[in-house]
């Protein structure tokens, strides 16, 4: 489930973002480097993932936001 960020936008750098085992085998990241940084610009968040959908990448959890 998709909803409105109840904190409004958000614009960040996502740093070391992980591939999951499921993602390594996704073709939308085929030669792509397991670990990667991003920016990121959003409105929305994902509450919960659908039945049966997958993650394919995620921070990395030892990563702490500071501030």
């Amino acid at each position: 489930m998709v909803r409105l960020n109840p904190k409004g936008r958000e614009v960040g750098f996502g740093r070391r973002i992980r591939t999951t085992p499921e993602g390594a085998q996704h073709p939308m990241f085929a030669g792509k480097p397991p670990v990667f940084e991003a920016m990121t610009v959003h409105l929305d968040e994902v509450e919960t993932l659908p039945e049966g959908a997958q993650r394919k990448r995620c921070p990395d959890p030892t990563f702490r936001r500071r501030g």
